[in-house]
């Protein structure tokens, strides 16, 4: 199984999740650079990881976990489209003690005629909501280039970068142990509290702007600011 991410806040990665069919133990996942067709540009590969597929399968649950699946009734996604809404409460692990779970909302959406899946939608209290739409749902051949074997190999750990500049994709599932920052390699004035610091400055130093005499070039400058 291969599961894409595609993030709309941030169209230039991708994040995949990859169970190999000789090895299910395991679920890679690693994200990759998203070029426009036709670029050369090499595709970077990023923060690979693995996690037991026993606990989360790749892109999503397993069936045991399901605690209750319940259809709510007839929904609108968009201006056009009725679809039928289901809700499902699944077991996960606590994100803040190993040895307890919690539960975990999934909004789930299908079609009316063939119940093709439209959207799903979670919601997890550390990285807030996140929204699935499924774009595209159809059977695949061998002659189809996302069947190709190379595709469900996870990359070289060699290969992986771990670059603490680029934004880390996530979802509900991957969330592990209470969310902390690591600002050992941040470059300087990166923390929270700079660059809270930065915005003030920014905003004051605006003001001052808007008050000097661009027209006719008397305005001081003043240096409010060390």
């Amino acid at each position: 199984m291969r599961v894409m991410y595609d993030f709309a806040i941030y169209p230039n990665y991708r994040m995949i999740e990859v169970m190999d069919s000789n090895n299910s133990t395991y679920v890679s996942t690693w994200q990759e650079d998203v070029w426009p067709e036709g670029s050369s540009n090499p595709v970077g590969i990023y923060f690979c990881g693995a996690y037991p597929s026993l606990t989360t399968g790749a892109g999503g649950f397993n069936a045991s976990s399901v605690l209750n699946y319940t259809y709510t009734g007839i929904d609108s996604l968009g201006d056009d489209v009725i679809a039928r809404h289901f809700e499902l409460f699944v077991l996960q692990p606590s994100t803040h003690n190993s040895s307890r779970e919690e539960v975990l909302r999934i909004d789930y959406w299908d079609s009316m005629d063939a119940n093709v899946p439209l959207r799903f939608e979670f919601t997890q209290p550390d990285i807030g909501t996140l929204t699935i739409d499924v774009l595209e749902f159809r059977a695949l051949g061998a002659s189809d280039r996302e069947a190709s074997p190379d595709l469900y190999v996870a990359p070289p750990e060699e290969s992986c970068a771990s670059v603490p500049g680029l934004p880390r994709l996530s979802s509900p599932f991957m969330v592990r142990g209470t969310i902390e920052q690591d600002y050992s390699e941040m470059p300087p004035g990166a923390d929270p509290a700079s660059s809270r610091r930065l915005l003030a400055q920014t905003s004051a130093l605006a003001r001052v702007w808007e008050q000097l005499d661009h027209a006719n070039g008397t305005g001081n400058w003043p240096q409010l600011y060390n």
